[in-house]
């Protein structure tokens, strides 16, 4: 009953805005979506020539091409959403096309390596936009019973762009230069703006109140620090100063932002979201669902480049099954949790996952492709059956008047989970020797006994690494069971 009472509340305190149709909204944000999540994935296979252009080394300032991208990425994302509730969306969705465009312009003439990764941070404050505002631009144009179509049919763009960087990214680095892998965004992203005009139902959803501007900027140091904190926890060392020192900034930001947001009337992170059991176990089942998920793009690069010895190109063709499951199969759960409800979806989704990760974890030296493929077609299974049906809980347990905040929210667990994912299988497989055995595997020369022993190391922190991600999918299980019964209510509440 009090559920009931609280949505209602959430539900009239201004009148809807004019809806755009819900697939005009899908074809308006796509084109964004996927040059946001392709410049993800699209500058790793090109650093060592961007490393060459500016004649440094790879690691140390080169790195932080990436780094820069995520963190401002992550610092912006809920402060983002937060301010679309209040300014609209539309106008905020073209200021961070605006700036993404500028960033990506900057990036492919940049003179300098500073200039570089300065243009990278401008890129990332673009794209931190248009990750916290199109899921709510989808919440606005579905209704709440098509919530799993609508993420279903967004995760199709987020795996083609994801899927698309390495090998686009390696085309245009061989045939052409590096500096196109940015203008190669031109196209996509006057195509974005011009879609973006056709936006109805923007207008602001709250009432208009004192913005929160010490939560925001605490809310950035806290989950910039720590992104930059677990990015180069490996490189710099688990003890190192630098890296105490980072993850220390983070959690005196979090104290801080708890403190502050008490005192606030319209919050920048929305305790009341939390309250809900349904919005809380969705938001922490997607936190480890990355965390387990993401160790495979961290980790089966090595595997297949450095102790299977194939070319970069063939690399990234043996790891499409993933997105290309996920895009043809995300679409249909989709539709299935808005029909049969959620948690069953999403924590057998997860299950799959549990079950993916103990056979790549049996991998060895001597696995044909189709060893290798058939685990990667099953990993993408249990990936499509968790992230519509999860995305899509999410977006229904959240009141119309926070969807930008929840959007925000959605996209933090994303980059955390996947920044948390890279440091703990980096360290995990680290710590069993496999980063050693590695570079012992890129020596010619070598002889046979010392190749075997070195392949012996690596698959051992191969697996132990895996075995953990299996483990946390395990937790993701648990933790996405206990929200069923809720998210039912809540679902009919909606409906009403």
């Amino acid at each position: 009953m009090n559920l009931k009472m609280e949505e209602a509340s959430w539900s009239v305190d201004l009148p809807a805005p004019k809806q755009h149709s819900k697939w005009e909204a899908f074809v308006v944000i796509a084109p964004a979506i996927f040059m946001a999540n392709l410049d993800t994935s699209i500058v790793n296979v090109s650093l060592p020539a961007i490393a060459k252009t500016y004649n440094t080394s790879l690691g140390g300032p080169i790195e932080w091409v990436v780094i820069a991208y995520l963190t401002i990425i992550a610092s912006l994302l809920l402060p983002a959403g937060w301010l679309s509730d209040r300014m609209g969306r539309k106008r905020l969705w073209i200021t961070g096309l605006t700036v993404f465009t500028f960033g990506s312009i900057s990036c492919g003439f940049a003179p300098t390596l500073l200039v570089l990764i300065v243009a990278r941070g401008l890129q990332g404050a673009g794209a931190a936009f248009i990750f916290s505002i199109a899921p709510a631009i989808l919440s606005d144009a579905f209704p709440a019973h098509e919530r799993g179509k609508a993420a279903g049919v967004n995760a199709v763009t987020v795996a083609l762009g994801s899927s698309t960087g390495p090998l686009l990214g390696g085309l245009l680095t061989q045939f052409l230069n590096w500096r196109w892998i940015f203008l190669i965004n031109l196209p996509l992203v006057c195509m974005a703006v011009l879609l973006a005009y056709r936006l109805q139902g923007t207008a602001k959803t709250t009432k208009p109140q004192k913005s929160d501007q010490g939560g925001a900027l605490l809310l950035a140091v806290m989950l910039g620090t720590l992104v930059v904190g677990l990015s180069f926890g490996e490189s710099w060392g688990w003890l190192s100063p630098r890296l105490i020192a980072a993850l220390t900034m983070s959690l005196g930001a979090l104290i801080g932002l708890v403190l502050v947001e008490r005192r606030v009337a319209a919050p920048i992170l929305d305790a009341s979201l939390f309250r809900q059991r349904a919005f809380f176990a969705s938001i922490l089942s997607l936190l480890l669902f990355h965390l387990a998920v993401f160790s495979v793009n961290v980790l089966l690069p090595f595997y297949l480049e450095n102790l299977r010895s194939f070319p970069p190109g063939q690399v990234g063709l043996l790891l499409i099954p993933v997105p290309l499951t996920l895009a043809v199969v995300a679409p249909l759960t989709g539709r299935f949790s808005d029909r049969f409800g959620s948690a069953s979806l999403t924590a057998g989704g997860l299950g799959i996952v549990f079950l993916g990760m103990l056979f790549l974890s049996q991998l060895d030296a001597h696995s044909s492709l189709w060893d290798i493929e058939w685990r990667l077609l099953l990993m993408g299974i249990g990936q499509a059956a968790f992230i519509s049906p999860n995305n899509g809980a999410i977006l229904k347990s959240s009141p119309r008047t926070k969807y930008g905040i929840a959007g925000g929210m959605l996209a933090a667990s994303r980059v955390v989970g996947q920044s948390m994912s890279v440091s703990l299988a980096s360290a995990v497989f680290a710590g069993f020797g496999g980063m050693a055995a590695s570079r012992h595997l890129q020596t010619s020369g070598l002889p046979a006994d010392t190749i075997q022993q070195a392949q012996q190391v690596f698959l051992r922190g191969l697996h132990v690494a895996f075995i953990v991600s299996a483990v946390i999918a395990v937790l993701g299980v648990i933790v996405t069971l206990g929200r069923g019964r809720e998210e039912q209510t809540i679902h009919m509440l909606h409906d009403e």
